[in-house]
């Protein structure tokens, strides 16, 4: 029997550029057997590499909304976006928005996970910066 809601896989990733604070997100979707490439250009109000990974995360969340999937998994290179997600780091003023968005948009799937890509997951031991 085959399912009627395949699951759909969402790799992130994020061009964004500290200087001109504008930047590029970018979805790698899977869905069905097949693949797709999207850009997408970072909003205005992104102002650090934490809320663009973020961004990045929200867009791929709002993308499987609009294929109308139930299942869905987000890859993203950016540990500490997936720390804010899974709330294993405080989610302050600067993040608190798309911290709600996310969750809520977590919620509208029957099951839905935020996971470290594991391609990029060695690229991301350095210590944090404190």
């Amino acid at each position: 029997m085959t399912s009627l809601n395949p699951e759909v896989i969402i790799k992130t990733e994020v061009d964004y550029s500290h200087k001109t604070r504008r930047g590029i997100v970018t979805l790698r979707v899977s869905d069905s057997g097949r693949e797709s490439l999207h850009r997408l250009p970072l909003p205005n109000s992104v102002d650090s590499e934490l809320r663009a990974q973020l961004q990045a995360i929200l867009h791929a969340l709002l993308w499987g909304s609009k294929l109308q999937r139930s299942f869905i998994t987000v890859l993203t290179p950016h540990v500490d976006s997936l720390k804010i997600i899974n709330r294993d780091m405080p989610v302050n003023e600067h993040t608190a928005g798309m911290f709600l968005q996310i969750r809520a948009l977590l919620h509208s799937f029957k099951i839905a996970q935020v996971k470290l890509d594991p391609n990029t997951a060695a690229d991301n031991q350095l210590p944090a910066a404190g």
